[in-house]
């Protein structure tokens, strides 16, 4: 069985959806290697490990069993942890996270790490907190299904969800008043479901993140149903029901949105398993938002333009002037930025502040991220300069567009 082999594609897989932190440890706990983006995020998430008690705790874990075990925290925040054995003993550790199964509230998170203060220091608890949105949301049936699929890789041998070990740390030194959390969670189940069906509306074919942040906040409408199926079923058809209303609201025809609707709730209808819903489901998402996106880019465009235009629209991080463009489609500059006003009524970097705004707009709906970051994802050479753009084609500052939209949230 060749381990190394095995990880390295287990690694791939794990990064099919979110980037999911992954690290390999020795037998003492110290760390091999991780896939952390930098040696900054890899010093805070490591230190992190040893500060809330989960490498202590990892390594008791392993002188004891070899099935793969979920240590949490009492804020919320979990690691799972896979064992490579030798001769009965741990050689190696191999860790998925950290992720959150839960919506999580950052003030009370902070709060929650008050304690840590005097023994870390109030600059790397800054660092914590500024690194939490890369912390993923992942439902924990697929959280439990890498942990299985982990400790395949290493042993080739098969678990069920059952043989998974959960240990929960409730420290009263690491831990916040509680109160009910079951409106925080549909609310965060809200906001990512509301992300997901404004890609609809805007046509925005980079789509992937709306879609992924859903899927891992949420396992869709609550059916209460003995028949995994049926429930399956259901919350399919409320989803495309619900995609529906979006595209119509993005400009598609009632005619052709509601004629579209019926065609995938029938094959929902029609599917034998879970695994053909799945399918139907994001072939039905990315249909609407492919004809959303026609529609709202020009259907009288040319395909040169129109490649510049889905350009924008894919990366608007990006600085995209006409001499860039011009290479993506073999025009001059100068020709390009004629025909390009001429068929869009727009120059390119009207039309970029455009698209940006646009995409800056469905951002702003999630309170959690500061408007900074959104400014830096944009492309935005500054804070300021954004929410002049933003003031200009809205009449609204930032600040004033989510206040309004998520006040009562915020």
């Amino acid at each position: 069985m060749d381990i190394a082999q095995n990880i390295a594609l287990f690694q791939e897989l794990l990064q099919c959806g979110n980037h999911i932190l992954f690290w390999h440890m020795d037998a003492g706990g110290s760390l091999l290697s991780s896939n952390c983006l930098d040696d900054a995020a890899r010093e805070v998430f490591d230190s992190a490990f040893s500060l809330f008690g989960i490498r202590e705790r990892m390594l008791a874990e392993g002188r004891v069993h070899g099935h793969p075990v979920i240590l949490g925290t009492s804020f919320g925040l979990v690691y799972g942890v896979a064992m490579e054995k030798e001769g009965g003993a741990t050689r190696s550790y191999y860790v998925v996270g950290p992720v959150f199964l839960a919506a999580h509230d950052p003030q009370r998170i902070g709060q929650a790490l008050e304690p840590l203060e005097e023994v870390a220091g109030l600059s790397w608890k800054h660092h914590f907190l500024k690194r939490l949105a890369q912390i993923p949301n992942l439902q924990y049936l697929i959280f439990t299904r890498y942990l299985l699929m982990l400790h395949y890789c290493l042993t080739g041998e098969h678990l069920a969800v059952s043989d998974i070990h959960v240990r929960r740390k409730d420290s009263p030194s690491m831990s916040f008043p509680q109160e009910d959390e079951s409106s925080h969670d549909r609310y965060h189940v809200y906001q990512t479901e509301r992300e997901m069906l404004n890609a609809v509306r805007s046509g925005n074919l980079d789509y992937k993140r709306a879609l992924n942040n859903s899927m891992m906040s949420s396992n869709g409408v609550p059916v209460k149903s003995s028949d995994p199926m049926e429930a399956a079923r259901v919350s399919n058809i409320v989803f495309c029901t619900l995609v529906t209303r979006a595209a119509m609201e993005g400009g598609l025809s009632p005619e052709q949105a509601y004629a579209l609707g019926d065609y995938y709730i029938q094959a929902c209808v029609q599917a034998k398993n879970v695994e053909d819903l799945s399918s139907i489901s994001r072939s039905m998402y990315d249909d609407f938002i492919r004809r959303v996106h026609r529609l709202r880019t020009g259907p009288s465009y040319s395909p040169e333009i129109r490649r510049c235009c889905d350009a924008m629209l894919r990366h608007p991080e990006q600085k995209y002037t006409a001499e860039k463009l011009s290479a993506l489609v073999g025009y001059s500059p100068y020709y390009l930025s004629r025909k390009f006003r001429s068929e869009t009524g727009r120059s390119i970097s009207d039309y970029l502040s455009f698209v940006r705004i646009d995409r800056a707009k469905q951002l702003l709906l999630n309170p959690d991220l500061p408007v900074q970051d959104i400014s830096d994802a944009l492309g935005f050479s500054t804070r300021s300069y954004f929410s002049m753009v933003f003031h200009q084609l809205t009449g609204e500052t930032p600040s004033q567009y989510r206040d309004r939209l998520l006040g009562s949230h915020s």
